[in-house]
This record gives structure tokens, C-alpha cells and sequence, in this order.
């Protein structure tokens, strides 16, 4: 889960691989605000099955308590680069267990399609960007993970040509 939360901060400035369709945002660092609601349980069904039943109560209520604490705004800073924008890659890294797929993009646009595949379980996921300006961004992101949902809203703004230590 908090994987998928570090890929929802990381794929806010996503940008395009195609240089000349890349989303049109300034380089430097980036401020990011992101809200984010689970819905259902990210732990497949299959495997709380073969829990015993007190570790499986332990870990629905943790799982609950987890759920409610991420709907507060969550804000961070990145460091936006070219070679960021030119390759389409994240400002922070996904893992080599997840792969981003560039569905469509424009100067103000993009969808992106991502799938994880951690411990066993795959999580797949799409999320769309919106340039509203070269220094303000906004997107959704949702997740499937396990018998769950994890949905996150998110606003971005550019705070500065020069990228001070980025906050995770």
C-alpha cells in the first residue's frame, strides 16, 4: 500500500517519452499535494483466507486505521529535470517491479497505464495529468490492489528553477 502511495507522488509529473508531445511544465523543483482514499481491502481475499483468524483481525484493523489516515493531503517535493521530461520516466523511482505505459499525450494531457506486480500480487492502475499551465498541474490516479481501490487526487505546482533536496 504505501508503495502505491509512492507511485501515485511519483507519477504526478510523469511527462511524456516523445519530446515533442511531452507535457509543457517548467523544469526545477515541484511542489505536490495529493489526496488519497482506499477503498475495499489491498489485500486479496485468497490470502486473508488462509490468515489465522486473530492475525487477520489485527490486520483488517490496521488496514482500516492505515485507510483512514492517508484521506488527509499528503505534500512533497520533486525534482523535475529535462531528462525526466524527455524520457517519461518518475521523479521518483516506481521500482523495477512496475511498469508505466504511455497510453496518450499532449503539451497539456496525458494517461498513463501502470501495473505492479509485488509479493505475488499484481496491482494495475491508470492515471491522467492535466497541464493547466506550464507551472500548475492536476490529475487522478487510481489503483486496483488486491480486493481494493486506492484513489488519489492530486494537485501540483512548480516552486522554483532550482531544486532544493526533494521531500518523499
Amino acid at each position: 500500500m504505501k508503495r502505491c502511495i509512492a507511485i501515485l507522488a511519483g507519477c504526478v509529473l510523469a511527462a511524456a517519452a516523445n519530446a515533442g508531445d511531452r507535457l509543457n511544465v517548467k523544469i526545477g523543483q515541484w511542489e505536490t499535494t495529493v489526496t488519497t482514499k482506499i477503498d475495499g481491502n489491498p489485500i486479496p481475499k485468497n490470502v486473508l483466507d488462509q490468515m489465522p483468524p486473530d492475525r487477520r483481525a489485527k490486520i483488517e484493523q490496521a488496514m482500516a486505521a492505515r485507510a483512514a489516515s492517508k484521506a488527509a493531503p499528503k505534500t512533497t517535493t520533486t525534482c523535475m529535470t529535462e531528462e525526466d521530461l524527455d524520457k517519461g520516466v518518475q521523479t521518483m523511482d516506481i521500482g523495477a517491479d512496475c511498469k508505466k505505459t504511455i497510453l496518450s499525450q499532449t503539451p497539456t494531457h496525458q494517461e498513463v497505464a501502470i501495473e505492479c506486480t509485488r509479493n505475488g500480487v499484481t496491482s494495475k492502475g491508470h492515471m491522467t495529468v492535466d497541464a493547466i499551465s506550464n507551472e500548475s498541474i492536476k490529475g487522478k490516479m487510481e489503483m486496483t490492489v488486491g480486493d481494493g481501490k486506492v484513489i488519489g487526487d492530486f494537485s501540483g505546482k512548480w516552486i522554483g528553477a532550482t531544486c532544493a533536496k526533494a521531500s518523499n
